[in-house]
């Protein structure tokens, strides 16, 4: 019988996947009549992140993945 492998993985070695990186997107266009309303964001480890208007034009820097 195969050997479960996940069993044998410790919390320190998930913890190490989630490292988060302090960045901020900005969003530039060559159409200056350009409005943005929404903007949703999907990284590669599947977390997500919406932005909408008034915060769009003014995104925080925060910790992401």
């Amino acid at each position: 019988m195969r050997k479960n492998r996940s069993l044998d993985l410790s919390p320190q070695l998930w913890d190490n996947y989630r490292i988060k990186y302090v960045y901020q997107p900005i969003i530039t266009s060559t159409n200056k009549s350009m409005r943005l309303f929404e903007m949703n964001f999907r990284y590669y480890n599947a977390e997500q992140e919406s932005m909408f208007r008034p915060w769009i034009n003014n995104i925080p820097a925060n910790e992401r993945t």
